[in-house]
């Protein structure tokens, strides 16, 4: 099985490692086994830079289309995983509901409807593709620096990337295209994150959740039951 896997610096974790790889046209390649060697998986995995969601569609979407044309070889066979919207959620969704004056709630929705048309474009080509439910971020409260932006309170904004999974797989569902997400793993019952699995302020470590996304994609793509952790 080959994922291709395409986003902003948060696919570093499919390539192996808690490192953040380089920018495409880098490529790196990991593969891996699940912890009962019932199947192998080859990730392919391109990191486009400090991308969102909510622009995806126009200023990034062709780049995903170059990289199909350079690197897919089996439409059949192969899938393409979009790693994208934490730094939606984190920053911009949140300041625009404040400077629009609008909820959080339409905010998000109209995030996940213009990051989707890439998706289901994807699907109309024929190539096969997951959706992935992103992640929360930092207990940290707000902070207007360049180089690490935080909206807001980390409640509000884990509501935020919850609503963003909801939506995202709501979308997936209707349009029959797998899901997968941690995001509940990683959020306390008291809304707040659960830092021990990140390396930083927003990047996940490798060794702490990659053997749970494997095991969603057994369940969720191959159809094959295992427990998760």
């Amino acid at each position: 099985m080959k994922i291709h896997v395409i986003g902003n610096s948060h696919v570093s974790i499919f390539a192996g490692s808690s490192n953040i790889i380089p920018y495409y046209p880098h490529k790196s390649i990991f593969s891996t086994k699940d912890k009962n060697n019932e199947i192998e998986i080859e990730f392919n995995v391109y990191h486009l830079g400090p991308i969102i969601a909510y622009n995806f569609f126009e200023h990034h979407y062709s780049k995903v289309l170059d990289i199909i044309k350079d690197h897919i070889v089996d439409s059949e066979n192969e899938y393409i995983l979009i790693i994208i919207g934490e730094v939606d959620c984190r920053w911009h969704l949140p300041k625009q509901a404040s400077l629009q004056n609008k909820t959080n709630d339409i905010i998000v929705e109209e995030c996940i409807e213009r990051f989707f048309r890439s998706i289901l474009d994807l699907k109309l080509k024929g190539y096969k593709c997951i959706g992935w439910g992103g992640h929360p971020s930092t207990n940290t409260g707000h902070n207007d620096s360049e180089s690490c932006p935080v909206f807001g309170n980390v409640l509000e904004r884990n509501k935020i990337t919850k609503y963003f999974e909801t939506k995202l797989k709501e979308k997936c569902i209707d349009n029959n295209i797998p899901f997968i997400s941690i995001v509940d793993k990683l959020i306390n019952t008291d809304g707040t994150t659960k830092m021990e699995y990140f390396i930083d302020y927003c990047h996940l470590n490798h060794n702490l959740v990659f053997n749970d996304i494997i095991q969603l994609i057994k369940k969720n793509i191959l159809n094959l039951n295992d427990t998760i952790a």
